[in-house]
């Protein structure tokens, strides 16, 4: 069986004078939408895309160009990159936090509630930390 590749077009969102997004694909000159969100613009673009090719909506891709000024840009690209920190310190926590609750409670012999008084949280969270890792066992 072949894999087959659905085409990918470039979809342009600008925003104009007025507020709303003005979206254009430069492989299909002529085809274009708008909309007041940039959601809305995408939902148009991907039907007007549909239409100008006459074939169904998931039968390409669209790669988003999202134009901005610079400053505005930067700020964006900054609070994803922020975000994504944060997303992977929360997860590096939550490991760190297993990984104690399990020397703890197995290593330490100790009981949840005191383990929980420990890592400063809820018995109740300690023990479903310790139910999302079984004990592993010499084979």
């Amino acid at each position: 069986m072949v894999a087959v590749t659905k085409p990918t077009y470039t979809a342009v969102f600008e925003m104009d004078h007025t507020g709303w997004w003005y979206v254009s694909v430069p492989e299909l000159p002529g085809c274009h939408s708008q909309g007041r969100t940039l959601a809305r613009a995408r939902e148009r673009i991907r039907e007007a895309v549909a239409l100008w090719l006459d074939v169904d909506e998931q039968a390409f891709d669209l790669a988003e160009d999202v134009r901005l000024p610079e400053e505005a840009r930067q700020v964006a690209a900054d609070a994803r990159a922020a975000r994504e920190h944060a997303h992977q310190a929360q997860q590096d926590a939550l490991a760190t936090t297993k990984a104690a609750a399990r020397t703890l409670a197995r290593g330490g012999r100790l009981g949840v509630r005191d383990v929980a008084e420990l890592l400063g949280m809820s018995h109740q969270r300690v023990a479903e930390l310790l139910a999302d890792q079984p004990e592993r066992r010499p084979a």
